[in-house]
This record gives C-alpha cells, sequence and structure tokens, in this order.
C-alpha cells in the first residue's frame, strides 16, 4: 500500500512506513498558506492547503514536506515528494531510512537532519537545486541504494561520512558530489561520483584524507581530497580523458578489473577496487587502446592523475612529514600523486583565490544549529 504524508509538522518520533508513534500537528495559518493537518491511524486524513495533491505526488507548498522536531524513521512505503520552498525531509534531530521508495525533487535539500543520517535500506532517488542528503552530525549508509542529481554536494556531512555498503551514484554539477567536514571512511559498496568542476571534486574530505578500506568506487573530479596511504584497499589516481570515452582497467592478460564510459570530463578519476592487487601490474586501455601501464606498489598509486594534499577548506597545516602545507591554490603545492617539480599538475586547483562568491574546495554551507527549521 502507498502510505504518502502530506507536508506536515511532527513534534514526537515519527516512525514512517508501519504507521507506529505518529502524531498529529495544529493548523498554523501564516501568510504563505497554511500547514496541513494529518492524522496516521488505520486511515490517513489529511487537512489544511500547506501540501497538495495531484495523483501520487505530494507537493509542498509551505516549507518541508515532512519534517519532525524529534527522531523520524522510514520503514516502508512509497513517497513521492516535491518541495517548492525548502526540503524534501526536514529532521531536527536524527533521521534513519530503513526502508521505503523515496522520489524527491527540492528546492533546498532532498533531506536533510540536523543530527545524524543514516541510511540502511531502500530506494532513494533525488533531485536538488542545493544539496541532496544532508547530517549536520553524522551520515552512514550501510545498504540500500541511492541515486542523487544535485546542483551543490550529493552528501554533506558536518562530522563525517562513513560508508559500509549500498549502491550510491552522484552527478553534483556545481558542488562535490561528497563532501565531509571530518572524517570520510568507505568500508564497502557501489559508488559512482561525479563532482564539479574546479575547486569542486567528487570526494572531498575537509583538511583530512579519505580511507578507503573496501568496495567498488569511481570517483570523476576536478578536484578531489587525498586518499590515505593507510587504506586496506587499493586506489589508482587516473587523468583527464573525454567525455564518452571508455575506460578500462585490465590485467597484463587483458582479463578486465574494471571498465565506465565518462559522462563527464574532469581532470581526475580514482578508481578502487577489491581486484587490483598488491605487486601486480595492470594497463589502463581507452576506447579499447592502451593509454599506459601502473605497478600497485602501495595503496595509492598514480596512473597519470593527482589528488590534494588538502581536502579542501582556507587554511594550510601540517603534512604527513610533519611540512607545513600552503593553503588550497597557492603556487608550488605538491599533490598526491604529483610527478612534477613545481607548480600544480594537470587537474588541480588554479593558483590564486577562488573567483568572488565561490566557495575554496571543501566548503560547503554553513553548519550551525537551526533548531527551528522545522516547519512545513
Amino acid at each position: 500500500m502507498k502510505r504518502n504524508i502530506y507536508g506536515i509538522l511532527f513534534t514526537g518520533v515519527l516512525v514512517c512506513g508501519v504507521l507506529v508513534g505518529c502524531g498529529k500537528s495544529n493548523n498554523n495559518e501564516t501568510a504563505g498558506g497554511s500547514k496541513t493537518t494529518i492524522t496516521l491511524g488505520k486511515e490517513i486524513q489529511v487537512e489544511g492547503s500547506g501540501a497538495t495533491v495531484s495523483g501520487d505526488t505530494i507537493t509542498g507548498n509551505y516549507k518541508h514536506c515532512i519534517s519532525g522536531d524529534d527522531t523520524v524513521t522510514f520503514q516502508g512505503g512509497t513517497y513521492d515528494l516535491t518541495a517548492t520552498v525548502k526540503d524534501g525531509v526536514h529532521c531536527n534531530d536524527a533521521i534513519t531510512v530503513e526502508g521505503g521508495t523515496f522520489t524527491i525533487s527540492a528546492v533546498s535539500d532532498c533531506m536533510e537532519s540536523e543530527g545524524d543520517l543514516i541510511i540502511s535500506g531502500g530506494t532513494i532517488t533525488g533531485e536538488s537545486q542545493d544539496e541532496g542528503l544532508e547530517g549536520k552530525n553524522d551520515i552512514t549508509v550501510n545498504g540500500g541504494n541511492i541515486s542523487l542529481t544535485v546542483t551543490d554536494d550529493g552528501l554533506n556531512a558536518g562530522n563525517a561520512i562513513t560508508i559500509e555498503d549500498g549502491e550510491i551514484e552522484i552527478t553534483a554539477t556545481q558542488g562535490d558530489a561528497m563532501d565531509s567536514n571530518g572524517s570520510f571512511t568507505i568500508n564497502g559498496g557501489r559508488i559512482v561520483a561525479y563532482g564539479g568542476s574546479a575547486p569542486e571534486g567528487a570526494l572531498d574530505c575537509d583538511n583530512a584524507q579519505i580511507t578507503i578500506n573496501g568496495g567498488t568506487i569511481i570517483a570523476v573530479g576536478d578536484a578531489n581530497s587525498e586518499i590515505s596511504t593507510d587504506s586496506k584497499q587499493a586506489s589508482v589516481l587516473l587523468g583527464q580523458y573525454n567525455k564518452g570515452d571508455v575506460i578500462a582497467i585490465t590485467t597484463e592478460d587483458g582479463d578486465e578489473v574494471i571498465s565506465f564510459t565518462l559522462k563527464e570530463a574532469r581532470s581526475n578519476v580514482i578508481v578502487s577496487s577489491a581486484k587490483l592487487s598488491q605487486g601486480a601490474t595492470y594497463k589502463v586501455m581507452v576506447n579499447d587502446s592502451q593509454d599506459r601501464t601502473f605497478t600497485v606498489d602501495s595503496s595509492v598509486v598514480s596512473a597519470g592523475g593527482s589528488a590534494n594534499v588538502m581536502g579542501g577548506g582556507k587554511m594550510g597545516g601540517m603534512g604527513q612529514n610533519g611540512e607545513m602545507q600552503r593553503p588550497d591554490g597557492m603556487d608550488g603545492m605538491k599533490n598526491q600523486g604529483e610527478q612534477t617539480t613545481g607548480g600544480m599538475s594537470q587537474g588541480n586547483m588554479p593558483q590564486g583565490e577562488p573567483p568572488e562568491g565561490m566557495q575554496a574546495p571543501g566548503q560547503s554551507g554553513t553548519f550551525g544549529s537551526n533548531k527551528n527549521d522545522n516547519g512545513i
């Protein structure tokens, strides 16, 4: 049975899909229309003009389509949400998705949590003029299917991003596909991430390194953050190729390890797979022609590409060897995998400050207390 929730503010714990512990809001007239009153039980009753319903599509006219003061948990159901003002789903505590099918179109974020955002199942397909999935604290993906096309960041965490499993495909046209303001760890899953042009990238971890211990990853972006050499799984840094090129990594005998078709041209591509074995030599094939070879002699190998020493942010810091690193964009910065004698390699940030109005790499939306941003 399709269970739709029509632009409602909840002040208690909300569990959707099994409709357990759901509350009822008060009707509140405002200049932008009225909030919608919904009563959940055996039947769903809707009153008010805070949302409109046409067929199976729910349009949030006042603020968020679904909003909660406390935790919001989805255990099933089908949700078609169109947020014409703010977020598809917004919560002042944690959002947990254990199941359900979501189709979200939002002016702001598809889902935004003022606390943690946990995805353990379900299918989320979202389009946003801002960000896709945002957690002001941590974002954890334990499973499920996520497909996002956004203007700014696809995943944006104030503290940490941890990916254990799941199918994730993200295209960020002007921001980072995945952006953590703290730590970033990938232990599994299948990830295809396209970030915007410099100073943005596919994988961004502000002032820190990304740890890759598992999964299959294709991350295409101009300015990707550095991969930790403590990672348990090997990653290769490829350079720039053309949109539409078919890229394949094969063994010396020609057995395919991974292949993909580039849907956008960016300066750098990170590829990581459990099939990349230490000590083995591989070929990079472009449109069935050999481009180069590389040998996996460490957890991070350059094959024409590089990654920024700093994961973004505005200030310099200490490098791995205790050397002071220059701020992003400064002349002479040496990047991970870079094989030049000075200056910046292909695909890294241009010199100087970013143009007026553009964020420095790794910066994202302001992470501050927004505990009252819960109106529908």
